[in-house]
């Protein structure tokens, strides 16, 4: 009896124990893997700046050919339309002479890169180089928004010399100075940058949430084998299948999740690696554009207008795939989100073309606070409005409604139009990334739309629809989750 009662007390106690050390390992696991994750987008955003600045600098050298004083206008051109931060041009010893913005440093950073932290927490690259052949240095500077104080992390950059250029140790304590086998680490090179990015996170943070599970498992086990010692034999048994169950749904989630991420990573590289040569494409075609133009036959001035309407419309095509990729990469900054300055903020930005089709919007009652990133739920409520003004019927004023309704523990808003509605057969496909049902000279745009707002509503917990009758309009429906 003795005896048995001892087996009975092991198989009690095995399982329990058991489940804390693979819990455990996964805890840690699930942490370095977090970690590496965010290590690998700030490479990814810090080489994109990079990238982003040198080829601002490179315009800002051709345009120093041509004027050896530009205004701030002239520098204004050179950031991208869409595009954050500033340029400007520095004395060596006379400090700042011009700049696109009002708010830069009054003195040349001291070294070729570096980064600048702001007050709202934000980092901003910077890039010095010489102006070839005078005593001039060329300043470009954009935000990096993942550089944003990351809570639990410490970040560092250093560039080729071992220099550090960023260090923010976010919620860590003290400083980085946190012994190996108390961290989660993870380092990563900018290739071909000449930077080196280091992120740390200490075990005990990480492993916070371990603890009382285990201590739970094992007061649990304890109990079991005190009280119905017979009974959790045949537990044990039934908890070895369901571990063995749950362990390959992990393993075909864990294969899922690399699947998805390589497909990420591919269109993220392939869309990186042709902004750059096509940045510097439409640069020198603009460039021809402006010192050409009506110089040469009209078949000329023809064909450089296609060149550069082509390049521009393929670097839209390739900044919205870049957005695509990132939604998802990286932990979703959640916040309260007042939807009805995100819709105001919206109805702003489409003033022109709400005037332009002489459209009438209606947001209907006061329009709920929900949790979420503020930049990807604007972009859902920016693309389903944009699509509702441009597929208008010609015969029609165009009517648009923004309403909410309340279902339990969720909202559904709803955007609808009186446009030309959706044919049945095609409603779940325009979600589809690329998928368009019109020509591009009926109407504009890149297809990657509906794929960013639905992408975007799954990731906070919702999902998306549409109801439509063709030549009736469309009704937009998404769901997402109340606060709290």
């Amino acid at each position: 009896m003795v005896v048995l009662g001892l087996l009975g007390l092991l198989a009690s106690l095995g399982p329990a124990a058991f489940s804390m050390v693979m819990d455990w390992h996964d805890t840690r696991d699930q942490a370095q893997h977090r970690v590496d994750s965010l290590v690998a987008v700030l490479a990814q955003d810090v080489a994109l700046s990079l990238d982003h600045n040198r080829a601002v600098l490179s315009r800002l050298g051709l345009l120093l050919r041509d004027t050896t004083n530009p205004s701030k206008a002239a520098l204004v051109d050179l950031i991208d339309p869409k595009g954050q931060g500033w340029v400007g041009l520095y004395g060596r010893n006379e400090g700042l002479r011009v700049a696109s913005a009002d708010t830069v440093p009054a003195r040349v950073p001291d070294r070729p890169i570096s980064f600048i932290r702001h007050d709202n927490e934000e980092a901003s690259l910077v890039l010095v180089e010489p102006v070839p052949g005078g005593q001039r240095l060329m300043v470009a500077a954009v935000p990096v928004p993942v550089l944003q104080s990351t809570p639990g992390v410490a970040i560092t950059i250093e560039n080729a010399v071992g220099e550090v250029v960023l260090r923010d140790a976010g919620s860590v304590a003290g400083t980085l100075d946190i012994s190996p086998g108390e961290s989660i680490m993870a380092r990563r090179s900018v290739p071909g940058r000449g930077l080196t990015i280091s992120v740390v996170q200490p075990a005990g943070d990480a492993m916070r949430l371990w603890g009382p599970r285990a201590l739970r498992t094992g007061l649990a086990g304890l109990l079991t084998a005190l009280v119905v010692v017979p009974i959790l034999l045949v537990l044990a048994k039934r908890l070895v299948r369901d571990n063995q169950a749950s362990a390959a749904l992990e393993a075909a989630n864990r294969e899922l999740s690399r699947s998805n991420a390589d497909l990420e990573q591919f269109a993220y590289v392939a869309s990186h690696d042709l902004k750059e040569p096509l940045r510097n494409i439409a640069s020198y075609v603009q460039l021809l554009q402006r010192r050409y133009q009506g110089k040469l036959d009209e078949d000329a001035d023809a064909f450089i207008g296609y060149t550069v309407e082509g390049v521009r419309r393929m670097q839209v095509i390739i900044n919205e795939l870049l957005a695509y990729s990132r939604i998802g990469t990286g932990p979703l900054r959640s916040s309260p989100v007042q939807t009805g300055a995100v819709v105001s903020a919206v109805l702003g930005n489409l003033k022109a073309a709400i005037a332009e089709a002489g459209a009438v919007v209606d947001v209907v009652g006061p329009l709920p606070v929900v949790m979420g990133d503020p930049g990807q739920l604007t972009s859902v409520f920016q693309n389903l409005l944009a699509n509702a003004l441009k597929y208008r019927r010609d015969d029609v004023r165009p009517e648009v409604k923004v309403q909410v309704a309340e279902m339990g523990a969720e909202w559904r808003f709803s955007i609808t139009d009186n446009g030309i509605g959706i044919d049945p057969a095609y409603q779940q496909q325009i979600f589809e990334l690329f998928k368009r049902l019109h020509t591009r000279d009926r109407y504009t745009g890149s297809g990657i739309g509906l794929a960013v707002c639905q992408r975007v509503v799954e990731r906070h917990g919702g999902s998306i629809w549409v109801e439509s009758i063709p030549g009736q309009g469309a009704c937009f429906h998404f769901i997402l989750p109340k606060v709290g």
